[in-house]
Order: C-alpha cells, then sequence, then structure tokens
C-alpha cells in the first residue's frame, strides 16, 4: 500500500524540523513547510500532480481532526487520491 511506503520512508529531514517541538509525529496542515514536504514525498512514490496532491491534503485537513497523526493522516490523503 503506497501509504506504508511513504509512512516507512525517510522522514529525518521533516522529524530534524520538528524536533524542537513535542508534535513531530503529528501533522500540522497550518505549515506550508509540512504541507510541501509531504506534496514533495507522494510526488516521489506516485502520479499525482502538485495540486491534486494539495487538494487532497486541504480536504484530509477537514476530515482529520486536530491532533493528526502523521501515519493516519498520510492514509487519509492517499485515500483521497486513489
Amino acid at each position: 500500500m503506497l501509504s506504508k511506503l511513504i509512512v516507512k520512508g525517510d522522514w529525518s529531514d521533516y522529524n530534524i524540523r520538528k524536533i524542537r517541538h513535542i508534535d513531530r509525529l503529528l501533522f500540522n496542515c497550518d505549515e506550508e513547510w509540512e504541507v510541501d514536504y509531504l506534496v514533495n514525498k507522494i510526488k516521489a512514490h506516485g502520479v499525482w500532480s502538485d495540486e491534486q496532491i494539495r487538494e487532497a491534503i486541504k480536504l484530509a485537513c477537514y476530515e482529520e481532526l486536530e491532533p493528526r497523526p502523521r501515519e493516519s493522516f498520510i492514509r487519509c490523503v492517499i485515500k483521497i487520491l486513489n
């Protein structure tokens, strides 16, 4: 499953950037850099355009209430894309 592949991938850059925060395993829809990071991760493993991925993330932000655990959020985004 694509979401598992993305979740199991290298998130070290993301984690380092969030390490200052307790919420490093949570996805924050209000942080533009986090959205950009996820767009790039999904693009590397899929066939969707930036616009399609961003729209799916936007919809997932409404579906998944805060706090948004990264794994379940990615599953939600991929489900929307599929």
